[in-house]
């Protein structure tokens, strides 16, 4: 019978989450409001490991570990810091790691966050308050128009609660 058989999931996905694929793409603006804000890392697949030695993901043999490494290390998110203190509230929930080509994007993990942590001078790195890559049932959910530059210090997109865009993409790396 037609539509029995294996689907296509993108690589790197749990077989159980290939049906997420299919869904529509979130906007940014509604990762933002269904999260309570997020942060969106840039997340890539390859041989080569990262410029900090860590291993890439690898679409073919997903690596849980590696996934949540690759989504809470290595951000430069210390320029958010003076606004986070001034607007506590504003302070994001989960970080995503999104990976993919920009017409298939897609979130290979998104974690629960410590906000308080978010607070440390040197914020390079998040914590998370578990190990479960699936927060608000994300992990597989395709991002549409999820854009990063190639500058170190633009790697990810900050979206408030309310949907706002308020670092990376269309800020020109400028917090609003």
């Amino acid at each position: 019978m037609a539509g029995d058989g294996p689907r296509f999931r993108p690589l790197g996905l749990p077989t159980e989450l290939a049906g997420r694929a299919a869904q529509e793409p979130l906007t940014l603006q509604e990762v933002g409001r269904r999260t309570g804000g997020a942060l969106i890392v840039r997340n890539s697949f390859g041989a080569d490991p990262l410029s900090d030695g860590r291993p890439r993901l690898d679409p073919v043999h997903p690596d849980n570990a590696v996934i949540r490494h690759n989504i809470v290390r290595e951000w430069q998110l210390s320029r958010l810091v003076p606004t986070w203190r001034a607007n506590p509230h504003d302070r994001p929930h989960v970080i995503l790691g999104a990976t993919g080509p920009l017409s298939h994007r897609y979130v290979a993990g998104s974690l629960r966050l410590d906000r308080g942590e978010l607070l440390r001078d040197d914020l390079r790195e998040v914590v998370p308050v578990d190990d479960d890559l699936d927060a608000h049932e994300l992990r597989g959910v395709r991002i549409s128009n999820c854009r990063f530059s190639r500058l170190r210090h633009a790697l990810f997109i900050w979206v408030d609660a309310a949907g706002h865009v308020r670092y990376g993409q269309s800020t020109g790396g400028q917090t609003t």
